[in-house]
C-alpha cells in the first residue's frame, strides 16, 4: 500500500507539472526533465532530513531514473521496501507544498498523513503493540485505504 500511495503521488507530481517544467517542450521532454527535478528535490530532502533528524533510521534511495516510475499507463515504482518508508514521508512533504496544484490533493494529503501516522506508530511500539494502538493503527489503515479505494475509481 505505501509504494502504490507513493507511486500515485509521484504521477500526480509530474502530470501536474508542479516543478513549472517549460510547456513549449513535448510530453516526453517534460516527464524526463519532471524526474530530474523530482529527484534533485528528493535527494535534497534527503540531506535536510539527516541534518534535523540525525538519529533517524530512513534508506535512501541511490538513483531515481524515469525508467523506474513506470509509463503513464502502466505506472510504477522500483524501489526497495527500505526506502519507501522514506519516500512515504517525502511524498507527505511534497503534497503538503503542492497539494493546492493537485486533482484530489487535500484527499492525497489526508491518506498520507494517515499512513505516515501508521508507519510512525507501528516503528514506535515493536511488535507488541497495545490494543489501543492496534485501534490506532487500523484506523489509519482504514482511512488510507477508502482514500485509495477513491483514488482508484476516479482513475488515479
Amino acid at each position: 500500500m505505501l509504494k502504490l500511495f507513493v507511486t500515485v503521488v509521484f504521477w500526480r507530481l509530474l502530470d501536474n507539472n508542479v516543478f513549472d517544467i517549460d510547456p513549449n517542450h513535448n510530453a516526453y521532454e517534460r516527464h524526463a526533465m519532471g524526474v530530474l527535478k523530482l529527484r534533485s528535490v528528493l535527494f535534497s530532502w534527503y540531506d535536510q532530513r539527516k541534518r534535523l533528524n540525525p538519529h533517524e533510521d530512513l534508506q535512501a534511495m541511490k538513483e531515481l531514473t524515469a525508467k523506474m516510475l513506470g509509463t503513464r499507463m502502466h505506472p510504477k515504482l522500483r524501489s526497495k521496501a527500505a526506502e519507501t518508508k522514506g519516500l512515504l514521508f517525502f511524498s507527505v512533504d511534497m503534497l503538503a507544498k503542492f497539494c493546492h496544484r493537485l486533482p484530489f490533493g487535500d484527499a492525497l494529503l489526508g491518506a498520507g498523513k494517515a499512513l505516515e501516522k501508521y508507519v510512525v506508530t507501528c516503528a514506535s511500539h515493536g511488535r507488541n503493540l497495545a490494543p489501543s494502538t492496534i485501534q490506532d493503527c487500523w484506523r489509519f489503515l482504514k482511512r488510507g485505504r477508502k482514500i485509495e479505494r477513491q483514488a482508484r475509481r476516479r482513475g488515479f
